[in-house]
């Protein structure tokens, strides 16, 4: 798969960090699922989904699926590996949901389509969100890869 001088940067970045080749890789937002103050936060326990960025990195490994943060001054730097899990030990559900978001600086809302990424594993219960409405080719084309590499190591199983 052809990926932008961007997107290669990144994927490059993210191997460099877990030190190993990255198989696919797909950009995910923090989801309105991740936020709130929920029990972990107010007794200060550890909590993924607080640890997630704006934009963060699913990669998939040979061996692993990894979970990078982004962040730098183009905010596409991988920052921090938050969390690592063998194939075997994951589990990824994907379905669609539909989002809005209100601009009050115009009043307006622009409603757009997601595809929710859920990552299951021991303790892990996380969604993020991956945009499923776009004209981006490398956005398109690195969903598309890493749908196929999911499916293919055995990680897929059918939303509940």
């Amino acid at each position: 798969m052809q990926h932008t001088n961007s997107f290669s940067k990144i994927l490059h970045a993210a191997s460099d960090r877990c030190g190993e080749p990255i198989t696919a890789a797909v950009l995910a937002v923090r989801g309105p699922a991740t936020g709130g103050v929920g029990p972990n936060r107010m007794f200060g326990r550890s909590n993924l989904a607080k640890e997630l960025k704006i934009l963060n990195l699913i990669a998939l490994t040979a061996t692993h699926v990894r979970l990078f943060t982004l962040g730098g001054r183009t905010g596409l730097k991988p920052k921090d590996e938050i969390g690592a899990w063998p194939l075997g030990a994951v589990q990824i559900q994907i379905t669609d949901a539909d989002r809005s978001s209100y601009y009050a600086s115009t009043m307006s809302t622009i409603d757009y389509q997601v595809h929710v990424v859920r990552l299951l594993a021991d303790g892990v219960d996380l969604a993020v969100d991956v945009m499923a409405d776009t004209e981006s080719n490398d956005v398109v084309e690195s969903l598309q890869a890493f749908l196929w590499a999911v499916h293919a190591a055995g990680a897929a199983r059918p939303a509940p």
